[in-house]
């Protein structure tokens, strides 16, 4: 074979390995990116898992997953949720001690007051009255009035009356004041329940 056919030949097998080269390597990524795709999707079963079975609270009643706690400091939920103002957080655990002190009441009666078994309930709900009559009392009457105007003499003259009316008589074991809360609570909420919805802005 003379030099020429060689170098001929060579062309020919230079341009099929050239010709084969893209293909092999296009296989070769796809299999490094199917592995890559199966080990992500391990990776986030096992911190499904591990964040559902995880759990980490912040001792109100709340709590969320470990993997949430380590990536965003708390509950995914409150990471996405927009800023609330300091007016908004009040006037929330105001709402909430509210509506457990009415469950408390409504489950056990004066036994609350009276019950050496509902010592420990009565004192923590006392504690949380306290904190939550405060807060309410330091809700911007303007914050609210932009929200409807009737609110904020509806929330004082009745919401803010039911909480200290209540934490009065949890502490003194007095069911009138306790019934008297009712009353303004009561009073408040039918108000809200017969306004509609449009007549209230958000408050955030």
């Amino acid at each position: 074979m003379d030099r020429t056919s060689r170098s001929s030949q060579l062309r020919v097998a230079l341009r099929a390995t050239l010709r084969d080269s893209p293909q092999a390597l296009a296989k070769k990524m796809k299999k490094i990116l199917s592995q890559i795709i199966a080990i992500i999707g391990v990776i986030t079963i096992l911190l499904f898992v591990a964040n559902s079975f995880i759990r980490v609270s912040d001792g109100s009643g709340h709590n969320w997953g470990i993997v949430e706690e380590k990536v965003f400091g708390g509950s995914i939920v409150s990471f996405l949720e927009p800023p609330w103002s300091e007016n908004y957080k009040r006037w929330e655990l105001a709402n909430l001690t509210s509506s457990e002190t009415a469950v408390l009441i409504q489950k056990y009666g004066q036994d609350i007051l009276t019950n050496p078994a509902l010592e420990e309930k009565k004192i923590e709900a006392a504690d949380k009255l306290r904190e939550a009559h405060l807060a309410a009392r330091e809700i911007d009457p303007e914050y609210l009035r932009a929200s409807n105007a009737a609110l904020p003499d509806m929330y004082s003259e009745h919401f803010i009356q039911a909480l200290s009316l209540w934490h009065e008589g949890f502490l003194s074991e007095d069911p009138e004041k306790v019934s008297e809360g009712i009353d303004c609570y009561n009073r408040f909420i039918l108000w809200m329940q017969s306004q509609e919805r449009s007549d209230f802005k958000p408050l955030r």
